[in-house]
């Protein structure tokens, strides 16, 4: 289960997906999702439908590389971390 999907909405989510907002200068969708404080754009879509989409498709890409990041990056005292390889253009462990 990803981040996005175990937080809460805030209050002021209005278009009821975590990520994704109405950009009213333009009235076109944003998608973005963030890591270690910093906010990555995935696009701006005219269907609300496409830029959720677009987000559920960045928290796939994003738990792959949270998998290979924190395996790559071990805290000390962790367990150690295991070895991968990018094979057809996706992270796999070996």
């Amino acid at each position: 289960m990803t981040a996005a999907a175990r937080s809460r909405l805030i209050a002021s989510n209005t278009s009821g997906h975590t990520g994704v907002y109405l950009n009213r200068r333009n009235g076109r969708w944003v998608a973005q999702i963030t890591f270690k404080g910093k906010t990555y754009y995935l696009g701006s879509y005219a269907d609300k439908e496409e830029t959720i989409l677009a987000r559920k498709r960045g928290e796939e890409l994003h738990d792959d590389f949270l998998e290979w990041y924190y395996a790559s990056h071990p805290k000390e005292g962790s367990i150690k971390s295991a070895e991968w390889q990018v094979a057809d253009g996706h992270l796999q462990k070996i």
